[in-house]
């Protein structure tokens, strides 16, 4: 795939091992990238605010405010920047969550290479992704659900009911 500019993308997760993990698979697939990198909503918002984002990964949860939080601040003051969620719960409830907020795909972290690299490429074709499971209850009309006011240990305690 071929860019005649850099591809700007920032990655939003609280594990730094998993920033370099990300880094790493997209510098091996996407030659011309500029990476910026945020441990919580806090320096997600300053990265937001102060750079043009083409793409943003962006981690459920953080330490600080969840990644919804983040989400919405995204289409207030980036709009242009695509949104790919990417959380340890394979849920329905937080893909269709994040559906509703503006994000373009969501991908358990449980996903492996191909997933990551298949949810970026067609983001940044303008096509919304979501793993195959998810994909699945979405496209039957799962994203019907109406849980956007839920925080994320709202939404966790649902999930345990």
């Amino acid at each position: 795939m071929q860019h005649t500019h850099k591809l700007r993308i920032l990655i939003v997760d609280d594990h730094l091992l998993v920033r370099q993990g990300l880094k790493q698979i997209l510098s091996d697939e996407y030659r011309d990238i500029v990476f910026g990198e945020a441990g919580s909503a806090e320096e997600a918002q300053a990265q937001i605010q102060t750079q043009p984002w083409r793409l943003v990964i962006l981690d459920v949860s953080l330490p600080d405010r969840d990644g919804f939080f983040v989400l919405r601040e995204i289409r207030a003051h980036c709009p242009q920047a695509a949104v790919l969620m990417l959380s340890m719960y394979a849920d329905l409830l937080y893909a269709a969550r994040s559906l509703e907020l503006g994000a373009m795909g969501y991908i358990s972290k449980s996903s492996g290479r191909s997933d990551l690299l298949k949810a970026v490429g067609r983001i940044l074709d303008g096509r919304k992704y979501f793993s195959e499971s998810i994909g699945r209850e979405v496209d039957k009309g799962g994203s019907s659900v109406r849980h956007g006011s839920l925080s994320v240990q709202e939404c966790k305690v649902l999930l345990a009911l």
